[in-house]
């Protein structure tokens, strides 16, 4: 991991573009070599630093860089092998033309994820301290931290299996004259599996990697980020802090904006309880659209004032072990859930979790392994699932209910 990455996302129209590049902007002006690199399909970044930014890294500001990354190109250079497998299939389909077949050749959550390829090339470069990143709004964020795990295990499973397959049906369906991926398809989509896992791992790393979630003082917006912080923090990407956009100011005498100001009043209160523990920036509703540097400079300066933009504002871990007498935990930061949203399996070396409509795969610390399973407790904004201190043959259990516990 060579420096410092900073995922922006939140809710579409919450000003996330803007916190993004406004905290490039600080970054860089505290003397940190910065990018800022957009892999929102719907770049702003142009129009926010009022500057032509295109496909490569261009120069914005001292120290700073600025990239809208085309994730178009991303997957005809990473993906060709499949993509053309896909046009030859679609030429024995005339139902079926090349502009289908290569929609086709690309899973949902796939753009993200090759724009984070190319994020994690940038940051691993070694030329940049900061690393800021425009990332897509949060419902598309959930397919590209989703997906590591779905190809994981793919890998695992099936692609042994379907390589040979392959190579034993080849002969007879050739003679039939039907394409089949080649050999270097195949290397291809393993090549990228083992990127993508290896980019998972790179997210996860909570002292390099943390994300920041952008909402504006409402109740959609404050529902979305609750259900926005689960989704990550289930994903194992920390969150270190939350930006409040968008907040009206004091000494309002229109009535529509009272109206409106004591409607955002209500969700502060309610946001200042639900997030107590997380560092908090708040941004008020500008007179006028934040574009060029000055006006981003302004707003950097309301947002952060003395904090260092850079740092990881939070150190909590996602995940940590607890012994006690007479058992061991393992404890997996959760917040804004109840026990109905799980649905849990621990296998093995697995844990195979779903909450509400995510399922993700945790694979057990080592030090559990082999450690008889005991249950499991929702509390304190956490699952705790509990294991024997003695340990004995490998086993497989399922959990069809939680104990639950409020505190």
């Amino acid at each position: 991991m060579n420096g410092r990455v900073v995922l922006v996302t939140g809710k579409g129209g919450v000003g996330k573009s803007s916190v993004a590049a406004a905290t490039a902007l600080a970054c860089a002006e505290r003397g940190l070599a910065t990018a800022v690199i957009s892999i929102d399909s719907a770049h702003s970044l142009a129009e926010i630093f009022d500057q032509s930014i295109g496909e490569q890294l261009t120069l914005v500001a001292p120290r700073l860089d600025a990239v809208e990354v085309n994730l178009n190109r991303e997957i005809r250079e990473r993906w060709s092998a499949v993509t053309d497998f896909f046009r030859l299939l679609s030429a024995n389909h005339p139902a079926v033309n090349s502009i289908v077949a290569e929609e086709v050749a690309v899973l949902p959550g796939m753009e993200e994820v090759f724009g984070l390829l190319r994020l994690q090339t940038i940051a691993e470069s070694g030329r940049y301290d900061v690393v800021v990143v425009d990332a897509p709004p949060t419902g598309d964020a959930m397919k590209f931290l989703r997906l590591p795990d779905v190809l994981d295990w793919y890998l695992k499973n099936y692609h042994p299996l379907e390589r040979a397959l392959l190579r034993g049906t080849r002969p007879i369906l050739q003679r039939f004259n039907l394409p089949m991926p080649n050999e270097s398809t195949v290397e291809e989509v393993g090549a990228w599996f083992h990127d993508v896992q290896r980019l998972s791992t790179w997210l996860t790393d909570g002292d390099s990697v943390s994300a920041r979630l952008v909402m504006t003082p409402d109740r959609v917006g404050l529902a979305e980020t609750r259900r926005a912080f689960s989704t990550i923090s289930l994903f194992g990407v920390r969150i270190d802090a939350l930006i409040v956009n968008k907040v009206l100011p004091a000494g309002r005498t229109d009535p529509f904006l009272q109206t409106w100001g004591a409607q955002q009043e209500e969700v502060l209160h309610e946001i200042g309880r639900d997030f107590m523990d997380l560092p908090r920036f708040y941004g008020a509703f500008q007179p006028h659209e934040i574009i060029g540097l000055n006006r981003l400079r302004s707003f950097a300066a309301e947002l952060f004032d003395e904090a260092d933009p850079a740092a990881m504002l939070i150190e909590r871990p996602l995940m940590e072990l607890v012994e006690t007498i007479d058992e061991v935990r393992l404890r997996l930061f959760l917040p804004f859930l109840t026990r109905d949203h799980f649905k849990l399996h621990v296998g093995v070396d697995t844990i195979y979790l779903q909450v509400q409509t995510q399922r993700r795969q945790v694979p057990l610390p080592a030090t559990l392994l082999n450690r008889r399973f005991l249950g499991a407790t929702y509390m304190d904004r956490a699952l705790v699932l509990r294991f024997s201190r003695e340990r004995q043959a490998p086993h497989v259990q399922s959990l069809r209910s939680l104990e639950y516990t409020e505190q």
